[in-house]
């Protein structure tokens, strides 16, 4: 929940805010969101493969082995990509974001800028990781075949 809320609105909001965005940004990244993010897509992840091995008793078998499968890989895929790609990013930009004082410099604002097409470009392969993992676990799960 807490990536599609960073995705659809908070880094939309913070694109249309312009500069005047950096300290935020840069305290929300530099804060306990990142670690509570970490620990939560950890227990997810957990908490997933205990189910998954439940439901597929061994080894994944049938459409709805498959489907589960499916969603698990998209589910690490997103692990990847978030704590990989986007975490270290956030870092980076948060900490170019607080080096600010006033109008930031042509340095700055380069990178800045440059981190910031980083983090909406993974933002996006993040949402389509887990919408595939979303719906192909909703399908396995619900697969009556």
């Amino acid at each position: 929940g807490g990536a599609f809320i960073m995705a659809w609105f908070v880094s939309p909001a913070a694109r249309k805010a312009g500069p005047a965005a950096g300290p935020f940004m840069g305290a929300l990244a530099s804060g306990s969101l990142s670690r509570v993010m970490t620990y939560a897509s950890a227990a997810t992840i957990a908490i997933g493969l205990v189910l998954w091995a439940q439901v597929v008793e061994g080894a994944p078998t049938g459409t709805r082995g498959l489907l589960l499968s499916i969603g698990a890989v998209a589910g690490f895929v997103a692990l990847g990509i978030g704590h990989g790609l986007q975490g270290p990013t956030a870092r980076k930009l948060a900490k170019v974001q607080l080096e600010v004082d006033g109008a930031p410099t042509p340095e700055q604002g380069k990178a800045m800028a440059e981190l910031s097409g980083k983090m909406a470009t993974y933002g996006t392969w993040l949402m389509w990781a887990l919408l595939a993992t979303l719906a192909t676990m909703t399908l396995g799960a619900n697969w009556l075949g």
